[in-house]
């Protein structure tokens, strides 16, 4: 049945292309009561299924559907969900391949940063429903020896989520209507995370995303210094780790300094 739900064409065609292949249908389980056949009650329901799909993705990539128009948004949608069906009770996951479709769809052939774009919304959207952490415990680092600091290693929140892109897409978020003369290339580096109970992002220079791309990573203090040293320019200035680290711990992103071999 979820096939013919799912039928870009729509159910009738659906229905027919099953008796052409000679496949049991699903109308056997559809009730037959006048005024509305059989075929009829199941096209209502298909409709109503797909506009319920079609408002949790609109919904899911506010800013793609704003950018690009509900129609083309439509038309998209429906080609996602014919590849991409809805393989679970729960629609909350149904967005999850849009930004590899939008990657490979020809359709966007003129807009190549927009599978970046849905990158980053589902990136907020996964991002709010991740799980809390405790907060940030300050008085532990008081307790911390010099020997402790090389071997510890920086926990992040759990709904923090590191993003490369080639295009401004920081930028291309805040437009209202689309430009293409403001898709412009660039190496943008984003860090994603929740705060005051909603998703938000910021972009970060090189060197500061790699801190925490090896703190994701697991490495430790020690290890990301000598690591960072080696990324450095020769007479390049120590970036501001300690300044970095008071940020984060700000803002939410790092909520732990653990010592070696602690859990």
């Amino acid at each position: 049945m979820r096939r013919v739900l799912t039928q870009p064409k729509g159910v009738f065609e659906a229905l027919e292309e099953d008796k052409r292949n000679g496949t049991k249908g699903c109308l056997e389980f559809i009730v037959d009561q006048a005024p509305l056949s059989r075929e009829k009650r199941l096209d209502i329901y298909a409709n109503g299924y797909f506009m319920r799909l079609l408002e949790c993705m609109a919904s899911d990539f506010e800013v793609v559907h704003r950018l690009i128009g509900p129609h083309v948004f439509r038309s998209l949608v429906a080609e996602y969900l014919s590849k991409h069906p809805s393989k679970t009770f729960s629609i909350d996951d149904v967005g999850e391949h849009f930004p590899r479709f939008l990657r490979y769809s020809e359709t966007t052939n003129e807009m190549p940063w927009l599978a970046d774009l849905a990158q980053l919304e589902w990136l907020c959207y996964l991002s709010i429903y991740a799980h809390d952490l405790p907060g940030f415990d300050r008085g532990k680092l008081a307790k911390m020896s010099e020997d402790d600091w090389a071997g510890a290693t920086l926990a992040l929140d759990s709904s923090v989520r590191l993003f490369r892109s080639s295009w401004s897409i920081d930028e291309l978020w805040e437009l209202e209507e689309l430009d293409l003369e403001q898709a412009k290339e660039d190496q943008c580096r984003l860090v994603v995370y929740r705060r005051n109970f909603n998703a938000t992002f910021e972009r970060l220079e090189p060197l500061a995303f790699e801190v925490l791309a090896m703190a994701q990573a697991g490495f430790s203090l020690g290890t990301i210094c000598e690591k960072l040293a080696g990324l450095l320019s020769p007479g390049q200035e120590p970036p501001p780790l300690m300044g970095w680290f008071q940020d984060w711990i700000e803002c939410g992103i790092l909520r732990d300094v653990r010592r070696a071999g602690e859990p």
